[in-house]
């Protein structure tokens, strides 16, 4: 199911690792994810939603966050490539499906 937001970020050549951790919505998942990545850059998956945001970014905050995304399968593929941008410090790509919020 996640597999087009670990494509994305693979297409950016931007190393990543995976942690579960239960009992927070995503948004905070991705905050956590943020504060203690040497990239400074967290993503959380809930059932719901995927958000991706950066360290500097405080919850209820984020960069961008995709609701429904087993539906979405290109955006969250964008999603990942975003993250990746995020990293490198270059522009990103957007469509409808990508939330903003920061």
């Amino acid at each position: 199911m996640l597999l087009p937001l670990f494509n994305g970020l693979e297409e950016e050549g931007i190393p990543w690792s995976t942690n579960l951790i239960e009992g927070y919505d995503d948004v905070r998942m991705a905050s956590d994810a943020a504060q203690t990545s040497m990239l400074a850059v967290g993503i959380g998956v809930s059932p719901d939603a995927v958000t991706l945001t950066y360290k500097n970014i405080m919850p209820p905050h984020y960069v961008f966050r995709l609701h429904s995304y087993s539906c979405h399968a290109e955006s969250l593929r964008l999603l990942g490539c975003n993250a990746a941008r995020l990293v490198k410090g270059i522009p990103f790509s957007f469509d409808s499906q990508l939330e903003v919020v920061f």
